[in-house]
């Protein structure tokens, strides 16, 4: 067996293709997927919020640990809520709830629903958000939450036998 040990690789014209740090990590440079990390979940949550504040939704969080401190990180995932009131609408956010739920992206929600949908409607509700820098090479869960506004409760019991994937990617800047 032969070892062959380099920190960087170079086009014949020059230009560095790819560097590999001391600790054997490779970067491909701005813009490449450093990682992709899933949690996979079962859409039927048993869970059911009525508050005006943000509340964990059950189950809905995934673990990432940034390699670089300045790596944009997408979260995305889909939830299927339903609320019992038509004039009530939903509000979702993502926190890192191992930084005492430090909001993940730079607004206040990354997502809303259910505003004037009819009350027995589960509705499908994709959910990104964006981090434009990790800050941090320490593990964060990033989690859900949501809060109800205007009335009702809010259930996310959509079907036992479906699942749903919660995804984060960090990306090279």
């Amino acid at each position: 067996m032969s070892t062959i040990k380099v920190n960087e690789v170079q086009h014949t014209g020059g230009t560095t293709g790819l560097t590999i740090d001391s600790s054997g990590n490779v970067d491909l440079g701005a813009g490449s997927i450093v990682q992709i990390v899933t949690r996979q979940v079962d859409t039927y949550l048993d869970h059911t919020h009525t508050g005006t504040t943000q509340a964990d939704i059950t189950d809905i969080y995934v673990d990432i640990t940034p390699r670089f401190d300045n790596s944009i990180i997408l979260w995305r995932t889909i939830v299927f809520p339903r609320l019992d009131d038509e004039n009530g609408y939903l509000r979702f956010r993502v926190v890192d709830s191992n930084n005492s739920d430090a909001v993940f992206h730079s607004t206040d929600y990354c997502a809303s629903s259910n505003y004037y949908a009819n009350t027995s409607a589960f509705v499908n509700v994709p959910i990104e958000a964006m981090k434009a820098s990790s800050g941090t090479t320490s593990t964060m869960r990033l989690q859900l939450q949501c809060q109800v506004n205007s009335g009702g409760t809010a259930n996310f019991n959509w079907s036992n036998s479906d699942g749903k994937v919660v995804v984060a990617t960090e990306i090279r800047t």
